[in-house]
């Protein structure tokens, strides 16, 4: 599952960052969103993945942690990796502060 989730990283990623770049906006946006999205992708195929097992696992159902608990995991972690990722790039000095 991790190396298809990085493959699928991969392609949506630079098919995103390509978009941005082609509208005409700063490389900069292009390289956080590509980022935030390799991320969130990343996490929401391991996860899904192994979140019921683990659950099997412990003895609880696995189909508890299906449909709303997992998307809204997903969201959240989608949420604060571009945060996090734009603040990143921000301190860097590769994401410019507009005033």
């Amino acid at each position: 599952e991790l190396l298809i989730s990085v493959g699928v990283a991969a392609v949506l990623s630079l098919s995103v960052a390509a978009r941005i770049i082609l509208f005409g906006n700063p490389i900069s946006d292009a390289i956080c969103i590509a980022i935030a999205m390799a991320l969130t992708v990343i996490f929401s195929i391991v996860f899904g993945a192994c979140a019921p097992l683990v659950l099997q696992r412990l003895g609880a159902d696995p189909a508890k942690v299906s449909g709303p608990l997992l998307s809204t995991a997903i969201d959240i972690f989608g949420v604060l990796v571009a945060c996090l990722s734009a603040q990143l790039l921000e301190a860097v000095g590769a994401f410019p502060v507009s005033v």
